[in-house]
Parts: structure tokens; C-alpha cells; sequence
């Protein structure tokens, strides 16, 4: 006798940070973030060069210009002219610019719709034709 199971899967990607991790990646579930950084690529590899960061941005700041968070008080950023010998090393290097990656952090705590707003995000089935 042969007995077989059939089960769903599905595949998720997940990605695990060890040692230190950015200002953004290490806020408490009741702050709220962004964090600006300059993405390179080189063979296939990915580096991040972080420029500007908030860790403690309310969650109604307005944005201005290509959505980048509207700095405030808190707001820190890397030195200008270290930014550019950075640039110039990594480049040199054979590292090229390939974006701008901005990145919200929003605190589970900081909203209270905060898993309804999450669900938006997510790829549903869509319905029939005439349920439309």
C-alpha cells in the first residue's frame, strides 16, 4: 500500500540580518523611520551607502521632492564630502551607482490599522468577471 500526501506550499523569501544592524533596522515596535541610502552593483553584488536616516520620524511627515522624507530635527546625514571619496573608493573599485533606495520603517504599534494597511499590500485572487 502506498500512501501519499499532498500539501500547499508556497516559497516566501525571508532575509535574516546578523551582527550590527542600521539605525532602521533596529527600532522598537512603537517608532517610526526612513532611511535614504545609495544603492551600487558590481558582478551581481549589492551595496548599500546609507546618506540620510530618522529614526524617530511621526508617521504623518510629509515628504518632498521624488518622495524623500522631509528632514526634521532628528534627521542625521553622512558628511557630504565623505560621501564623495567613499563614492570615489567604491567606484574605482569597480562599484557603480545603480539607485537611490528609500526605506520606511512603520511600527506595528504606531498605528492602530496597522495589519489592515499591511494587507493592502499583499497580491489577492481576482474575482469573476461579473463580481468586478
Amino acid at each position: 500500500m502506498r500512501y501519499s500526501h499532498s500539501q500547499s506550499i508556497s516559497f516566501v523569501p525571508v532575509y535574516y540580518w546578523r551582527g550590527a544592524r542600521p539605525t532602521l533596522a533596529d527600532l522598537e515596535p512603537y517608532q517610526t523611520g526612513w532611511l535614504v541610502c545609495l544603492t551600487l552593483t558590481r558582478e551581481g553584488d549589492v551595496c548599500l551607502l546609507p546618506l540620510a536616516w530618522d529614526h524617530d520620524a511621526p508617521l504623518e511627515d510629509s515628504t518632498i521632492d521624488d518622495n524623500l522624507p522631509a528632514p526634521t530635527f532628528h534627521t542625521q546625514a553622512q558628511d557630504n564630502t565623505a560621501v564623495h571619496l567613499t563614492l570615489n573608493d567604491l567606484q574605482q573599485s569597480g562599484w557603480q551607482i545603480n539607485g537611490r533606495l528609500t526605506l520606511h520603517f512603520t511600527g506595528c504599534h504606531t498605528e492602530p490599522t496597522f495589519h489592515q494597511n499591511t494587507q493592502r499590500y499583499l497580491w489577492h485572487t481576482p474575482k469573476e468577471k461579473d463580481e468586478l
